[in-house]
């Protein structure tokens, strides 16, 4: 869903800008098709940004991209995921989650996952957050209240594991991290 909202936007021209994305990488293994598609659309956003077609939003107002090298397109996928996490919880989970934060109190000492969202500080409360390889490799964890956002986090746009670039650096540094985890 995320890369067909993103597909639209990128290729706002186009009949199916999704599909037209998938059949650039109708070779690619299906292991990396998702990847592949997101470099692109990285791609084609940060120059339609940069040529002015893509309206400069709230989320670009604060940043200097003559001067930074940080993506818009990064932090504009921060920006998706911030909304994400102002969010109101399904009123039918409600109950489940409470439960969920009673129990992590008492038994939870970590959490691993690999969503970009704050979904999982609003369970866990007051555990400490480490996000990507680079904060849980050169911290000194305690292994007891932490999350561990190993693909990044929405409050850190270049952090974000999304590309195919990101997923093969994730992967070179992955057995340290398993190690440390």
């Amino acid at each position: 869903e995320l890369l067909m909202r993103l597909a639209r936007e990128t290729r706002a021209d186009k009949e199916y800008p999704f599909a037209s994305y998938k059949s650039e990488e109708a070779e690619a293994e299906p292991s990396i098709i998702y990847p592949r598609i997101a470099t692109k659309i990285e791609r084609d956003y940060n120059r339609l940004f940069f040529e002015g077609s893509i309206e400069k939003s709230r989320e670009h107002t604060q940043v200097d991209y003559e001067n930074s090298g940080e993506s818009p397109f990064r932090r504009h996928l921060a920006h998706i995921f911030s909304e994400i996490s102002k969010a109101a919880l399904p009123e039918d989970l409600e109950e489940e989650l409470s439960d969920l934060g009673v129990i992590a109190k008492h038994s939870v000492n970590g959490v691993i996952t690999t969503n970009y969202d704050g979904f999982l500080e609003t369970i866990f409360p007051g555990y400490d957050v480490y996000i990507g390889q680079e904060d849980l490799i050169f911290s000194q964890s305690t292994g007891v209240a932490e999350i561990y956002k190993i693909h990044g986090s929405y409050t850190c746009p270049r952090s974000l594991v999304f590309t195919e670039a990101d997923y093969t650096d994730f992967e070179k540094r992955k057995a340290y991290l398993t190690a440390k985890l």
